[in-house]
């Protein structure tokens, strides 16, 4: 997640002005990735009986979907 915190030119050689495409690919993935895990999460809080498993599962699906939504909003001028 640290990843999140650099700035443009931190993450692709000349940032934005050089290759905004390449950047915009990087955060998007960065946006799925997160997406996909928070996705996981539901998976396992509604498959799983055990109430711790579904207690931390619940917690990383709702905590995937805000830092999604945070890269999205940061990072939607591109």
């Amino acid at each position: 997640m640290y990843q999140l915190g650099k700035k443009a030119d931190q993450i692709i050689e000349g940032g934005l002005d050089k290759n905004p495409a390449t950047l915009k690919c990087y955060i998007t993935s960065i946006f799925a990735a997160l997406q996909i895990c928070g996705k996981m999460a539901a998976l396992v809080y509604h498959n799983s009986d055990d109430d711790s498993i579904t207690q931390s599962a619940r917690q990383l699906e709702i905590i995937a979907h805000q830092k999604a939504e945070l890269v999205h909003n940061s990072w939607k001028s591109i």
